[in-house]
């Protein structure tokens, strides 16, 4: 069974690659080839900012490498959290002139969506998860 779902997804793939949206031939199938990391790159400028800002919720942990016990505790907490803040922050269109001004801020009456991401993830911070958010069990 197995096998059988692993040919199909790789035929799918293959069908995938061999036309483009509207039926023509690719002349490039290579192009959905795996993302090669060559080089480090820069953080996105707006997380600059943000950790000039608030340098709090972005200094390296020794905890930075642990991992999370995804327990009922932990997943409380996670809900909790998400709840709260979604309740918190009222939804704002994303304003690229707004975005560049005000950047990326931690509970604000009203955010986009990262807005709403910093401030979860500093809740989650604040209440005793650490750096690590990234690596459940």
């Amino acid at each position: 069974m197995a096998r059988t779902l692993a040919i199909l997804l790789g035929l799918l793939t293959v069908g995938v690659v061999a036309t483009d949206a509207r039926g023509r031939g690719t002349e490039h199938a290579d192009a959905l080839a795996p993302i090669v990391g060559r080089s480090a790159t820069l953080a996105p400028f707006q997380h600059v900012r943000f950790c000039l800002r608030y340098p709090a919720d972005c200094q390296p942990s020794s905890a930075q490498n642990a991992r999370i016990e995804l327990n009922p505790q932990t997943i409380e907490l996670i809900r909790r959290v998400n709840n709260n803040v979604n309740q918190a922050i009222a939804p704002r269109d994303k304003n690229y002139e707004r975005n560049l001004k005000d950047g990326w801020t931690i509970a604000p009456s009203a955010g986009d969506c990262n807005d709403y991401a910093v401030t979860k993830r500093h809740m989650l911070l604040k209440n005793g998860l650490h750096q690590a958010l990234c690596c459940f069990r």
